[in-house]
Formats: structure tokens, sequence, C-alpha cells
């Protein structure tokens, strides 16, 4: 499950860090937010009730919470962070097309890590993270709307 801001709390004291306003927005927008939001757009969630709360504190506010354990930050191809309020453990589906990430909930795949990847690489594995891609629903609607024109264009050019 998400953590609450007593766990939120909990995890900055432990740093020497305390619960403001801005932060208990941020994690609050972050952790109802089902669309993996990127920095600007939960900036964009918060900015009408903060109105001076500039996108390096959100940036920063975000590594935070990852560092702490309270989000993660999914890398994406195009480079963009997205953010998540882990809520239990899942993997991610990503669209080639649109970018659009979709949390995927299955046991299956989880993967045990093999030691000889730590002992080969030399990396402290911590965690590990499936990410498919694929095409979305809404993606292979609009693919498919769009054959069906050129297709008609094709058969009545043979017809003539």
């Amino acid at each position: 499950m998400a953590a609450g801001n007593g766990d939120l709390r909990g995890a900055l004291a432990e740093r020497g860090l305390t619960l403001t306003g801005q932060r208990r927005l941020i994690f609050s927008r972050l952790a109802e937010a089902r669309d993996h939001p990127t920095a600007e757009q939960l900036h964009e969630r918060v900015h009408s009730e903060l109105p001076r709360l500039s996108l390096a504190t959100v940036y920063k506010t975000l590594h935070l919470f990852a560092e702490l354990g309270l989000a993660r930050a999914v890398a994406t191809p195009d480079g963009r962070a997205r953010f998540d309020a882990p809520h239990e453990r899942h993997h991610h589906l990503r669209c080639v097309r649109c970018g659009v990430l979709v949390d995927v909930l299955d046991a299956r795949l989880d993967i045990a890590v093999p030691a000889e990847v730590e002992s080969r690489t030399g990396f402290e594995i911590t965690d590990s993270e499936v990410l498919l891609a694929g095409v979305c629903p809404a993606c292979q609607r609009r693919r498919e709307s769009a054959a069906i024109p050129a297709l008609r264009r094709r058969r009545t050019a043979r017809a003539a």
C-alpha cells in the first residue's frame, strides 16, 4: 500500500528532515495519481494550491521521496522520469507510440536476479523491475481507424 503521512513524516525524520506543506502536497498528489506523472505534470497539479512552488523543488522532492523508498522513478526511453508511489509490488507496460505507462500486477514477472550478475558487474542489486513495451488499446484503435480510409483509397484506385 502507499505510504501515508505518518510513514512520510517518519522517513523524513530519520534523515533529519521535516514534513513541510510542500512535501505533504506533492506526496499526496503523487499517491493519488495513477498515470505515472512527470515532475512537470505534478508541478502543474499543485500549482493552484502552491503557486510559488518551483519546478526545481518538485524535482528535488520527488527524488528525495525515491531515495526514501516512498516513490519510484520509472525510467522511460525518452529520458523523462515518471514517478510512481508504490502501492504494491508491480511492473510497468509502456506504449511505444504515445508513452502511456500502465501498472502490471503479476507476480509471475518478479524475477530472481542471479548472483553472477552482481559478481560480473560489481553492482549490489537492490531491486529489479520489468518494463514491458507494446501498443496500447487507444493507439491500436487509432491505427485501425487510420488504416480503413487508406484501404478504401487503394480499392478505389484499383477499381478505376
